[in-house]
């Protein structure tokens, strides 16, 4: 069964390159080239995310202070966003959602994740006015540290740009941003790099900043990896994530990360091997979406590539274990 309303899908498949665009910036940004979010205009209401934090995206990682100060500021100058709670981590650190659509549909937002479940689940439901749900996920690997630095950049553009096609977007879907998902591993390794950082980000490879001591920020506060947890759900952060997810049963899921040094960009299909019991809706779908992806990227002369290193056989991934649950779930890299 095919669970993506076709009148939506020239906006969604629109919308994921442009998404995979802000998770570069963490990356690409420096102190003294500003991150400008895209082409504008911008309202002037909402503040940008410098402006919340302090700093530009780029000139040092944010700490789990900073991202929550951002996040709400952003929602409480934005009708566009709700902001809730769903948990917190083992060092009784919030984990928190930001979603993301017009204000009309986040006053229904409850009757919408409720009719969005039943029709991931199968049964017959109303679909009129019914917008998709885009689940986006930040930071498992605390370490991976720009990858909660571009959900905030993408939280402000989807609250403050007022151009037609992010209009439209926020109009035909609620995007789920989930944006630090192991902030115990975050914090561990943001407070080493912050430490050990001299007055700038240094860019050589042999800097002491990129060499972090065990047991660095990968893990969370048990040293577990939360990217290997989705489907067995033993660390209280997968507990918490998982109940409200299953509430909502998204359409897409995307799990954003970090690349190694030197490698250019992954994003799907995925590789060899698939589990036998893998969607092949969800695998037609991945495709569309990876071949979205790679002509913006072509547009750009950017590097990347596809159906190599990340395979989908293992069940307890943030790309397979959505998907078994009828998204399309994807790794971005």
């Amino acid at each position: 069964m095919d669970l993506i309303r076709p009148a939506s899908v020239p906006a969604l498949v629109r919308l994921l390159p442009v998404l995979v665009l802000f998770c570069l910036i963490g990356t690409n940004a420096r102190a003294q080239e500003p991150f400008v979010a895209g082409p504008g205009p911008y309202d002037p209401s909402v503040p940008t995310v410098a402006e919340l934090r302090g700093f530009p995206t780029g000139h040092t990682f944010s700490t789990d202070r900073e991202i929550e100060r951002v996040l709400t500021g952003l929602a409480a100058a934005s009708k566009r966003i709700l902001l809730t709670e769903y948990g917190a981590s083992f060092e009784k650190r919030p984990l928190r959602l930001a979603w993301v659509s017009t204000p009309e549909n986040l006053t229904r937002l409850d009757s919408l994740r409720a009719v969005n479940a039943r029709l991931m689940r199968g049964e017959a439901v109303d679909l009129k006015d019914q917008p998709i749900f885009v689940w986006l996920s930040f930071g498992v690997h605390g370490d991976e540290a720009s990858s909660p630095e571009a959900a905030l950049e993408l939280l402000y553009h989807l609250a403050a740009a007022e151009d037609d096609a992010t209009r439209e977007w926020l109009a035909n879907c609620v995007i789920v941003i989930d944006p630090l998902l192991n902030p115990d591993g975050h914090a561990r390794y943001v407070t080493w790099f912050r430490g050990v950082m001299g007055d700038r980000p240094d860019p050589d490879p042999s800097a002491r900043e990129h060499r972090p001591p065990w047991p660095g920020g990968r893990t969370n506060h048990w040293y577990f990896d939360l990217n290997r947890d989705w489907a067995w759900g033993v660390q209280p952060e997968t507990r918490a994530r998982a109940a409200v997810y299953l509430r909502t049963l998204p359409q897409v899921h995307v799990d954003f990360h970090e690349m190694d040094a030197g490698s250019t960009y992954f994003f799907f299909p995925p590789a060899a091997p698939i589990h036998p019991f893998y969607p092949a809706s969800t695998a037609a779908w991945g495709r569309v979406f990876g071949e979205a992806n790679a002509a913006a990227f072509d547009s750009r002369g950017w590097s990347y590539y596809t159906e190599e290193d990340y395979d989908l056989f293992y069940p307890g991934y943030g790309d397979s274990w959505p998907s078994f649950y009828g998204a399309t779930g994807m790794t971005y890299e």
